[in-house]
């Protein structure tokens, strides 16, 4: 594979935005939805960054040009809600690509319909999914800021549970591919799931998968006996003393006992197990 190397501002404005589409990828979207200073309900599409599990807390952009929201949503403690739009709101996407005057609901010119919440701010009944949030954290940028939101209740459409991932992800979420141009306007092109596809699992990785450790893997190996005992002991040993090494750059066969235990490493990922004796420190 060959690597291009770019910089932002190594191009012109289109092939750059192109590139960087390239790059990133396709992003998730969301409505974020909150109360302008005369009490309406303003709502805009934009693109989501989750962050973390516990507290679930996630990211999103607001651009300068959405005075609205960002006057809504930049105070510490505001109250937001995130909605997850389907495959049947891109009329309604389009509609909210321009923020309305002062006291002019874009709901309203989007066809939504509201109900209530635990904060006070409205869920978008369209929405499968709501979260209601709060904004713990703020950063300005100069064409745009960023809002950090802490999820603190949400909904979901109840006969979504009894669907498969298959069923869901042909409807949401939502993912921003590019935007091209076709007669003159700017066109947004969004994309859903194709399919799903299983990752390799246990003996690969962890039966716990992000959640577990490194000694946890090894217990596993050993008691579904790709692992002796020995073996076992011999890479916690291998691992430990690369922990006590690593801190450490001058320490002696520093180098070697990162090589063996990275060997070893890649002989169980590959279930090469007949190689992995000779990658382990000698037990006597």
């Amino acid at each position: 594979m060959n690597n291009g190397v770019f910089t932002t501002t190594a191009t012109a404005l289109n092939s750059q935005r192109e590139l960087l589409f390239t790059a990133m990828g396709p992003q998730p979207m969301c409505l974020l939805l909150a109360l302008d200073s005369s009490g309406t309900p303003t709502v805009m599409a934009c693109l989501l960054t989750p962050l973390s599990w516990y507290p679930y807390t996630m990211a999103v952009t607001i651009p300068n040009d959405r005075q609205k929201m960002q006057a809504a949503a930049s105070q510490l403690g505001s109250q937001i809600v995130m909605a997850l739009p389907t495959r049947d709101q891109l009329h309604q996407i389009s509609v909210l690509d321009v923020e309305l005057p002062m006291g002019i609901s874009e709901v309203n010119a989007a066809g939504f319909t509201l109900g209530a919440s635990e904060t006070g701010v409205p869920l978008i009944n369209e929405c499968p999914v709501n979260f209601e949030c709060r904004v713990y954290d703020v950063l300005e940028y100069p064409e745009s800021i960023v809002i950090f939101l802490e999820v603190l209740a949400g909904t979901i459409d109840d006969t979504l549970l009894y669907k498969t991932r298959e069923d869901i992800i042909a409807r949401y979420p939502l993912n921003a591919v590019d935007v091209i141009v076709d007669n003159a306007c700017e066109v947004r092109r969004v994309s859903l799931l194709a399919e799903l596809t299983l990752c390799p699992t246990f003996p690969t990785g962890p039966k716990g998968g992000w959640y577990s450790t490194f000694e946890a893997w090894m217990g596993e190996l050993c008691e579904e006996s790709y692992l002796t005992q020995e073996q076992k002991h011999q890479l916690l040993a291998l691992k430990a003393e690369w922990d006590a090494a690593f801190s450490k750059p001058h320490a002696a066969r520093r180098s070697e006992i990162k090589e063996s235990l990275t060997a070893a490493i890649i002989c169980i990922t590959e279930h090469r197990w007949h190689d992995l004796a000779r990658h382990l420190p000698d037990s006597t």
